[in-house]
């Protein structure tokens, strides 16, 4: 029993390398994936403890940072953001999460818009583009503790 686990988890870790390696093979450079989308910060209080925020529990952002913090949720919470950039991009946040009574539950959807990009072709003419736009959809639980006094699994 003990070999066959050995063996799944340098399989995953051996398929993980390759996925990875790959990811870096297909990106065509800057700008050109999602993940700007997945940088930027879910909520204000998350951007003010500069993203620092792994070890808090019992907020619904604990979904993008640490699932487990989920278990402590009070009651059911929701969070929304809107950022206006300067480059005039659009970066939007939807979470909810709710106490369950076998866990919590989160979701969350996050949309990314950069709008449309002026430029000048090589001939010189101007022309307009539409610029990156993400959807991301997460969703996410845990479960309390019951036995002893340990953590939070998810």
């Amino acid at each position: 029993m003990r070999k066959n686990l050995k063996i799944f988890v340098s399989i995953q870790i051996i398929g993980l390398i390759c996925l990875s390696s790959q990811a870096m093979v297909l990106a065509k450079g800057i700008g050109s994936s999602a993940g700007v989308t997945l940088l930027q910060p879910v909520s204000a209080k998350v951007s003010g403890l500069g993203e620092a925020c792994a070890s808090l529990s019992g907020e619904v952002f604990n979904l993008h940072y640490n699932p487990a913090g989920l278990a402590e949720l009070k009651k059911q919470a929701v969070s929304l953001m809107y950022q206006k950039g300067l480059a005039e991009d659009n970066f939007t946040t939807l979470t909810y999460g709710k106490k369950f009574t076998l866990g919590t539950l989160g979701v969350s959807v996050l949309y990314y818009d950069t709008g449309e990009i002026e430029m000048y072709n090589t001939d010189g003419v101007l022309i307009t583009e539409v610029g990156q736009k993400d959807m991301v959809f997460s969703i996410g639980g845990s479960e309390e503790n019951r036995k002893g006094s340990g953590g939070n699994k998810s």
